[in-house]
């Protein structure tokens, strides 16, 4: 849900806004009640990387994954991220000094 409202641009403005209320909406219903701040704060960086394409839907289920079981200090979901995230927008990677 998270992608497809980012991605696809269902309404003329808030499209990133309205997939982290849809998803943080969810998580309550379900019971995440303890991560849900933690999530909206770590996807309002990450929606705009999904919305220019950066992020792919394997990423992004891994980075929620990820943040539902605080796991966000996995060196090698951050490398992950940090080489997708690297990409402008015309396609072009930067080089990333390690």
């Amino acid at each position: 849900m998270f992608f497809s409202a980012c991605k696809f641009h269902c309404f003329q403005d808030g499209n990133k806004r309205i997939a982290i209320t849809a998803c943080a909406q969810m998580l309550l219903f379900n019971g995440y009640l303890y991560c849900t701040s933690t999530f909206i704060r770590e996807m309002e960086n990450i929606s705009y990387h999904v919305a220019a394409g950066n992020i792919d839907k394997e990423l992004l289920a891994d980075l929620i994954s990820a943040t539902l079981n605080d796991d966000a200090d996995n060196e090698e979901l951050k490398l992950r991220l940090l080489i997708a995230i690297s990409t402008d927008d015309r396609g072009e990677d930067h080089e990333i000094g390690l």
